[in-house]
């Protein structure tokens, strides 16, 4: 099992690099039921 886990993470990190995956914050938000990140506060 260990080897698909490690097989689907160096899958995922590929299509973060590739652009094929994305998100916004707030189609996160809806998802998750949360308010959107506010990137301006720090």
């Amino acid at each position: 099992m260990m080897r698909a886990e490690l097989a689907w993470v160096r899958a995922l990190a590929d299509d973060l690099r590739a652009g094929t995956l994305t998100w916004s914050g707030d189609w996160l938000a809806d998802w998750t039921g949360g308010a959107p990140a506010d990137d301006t506060e720090g």
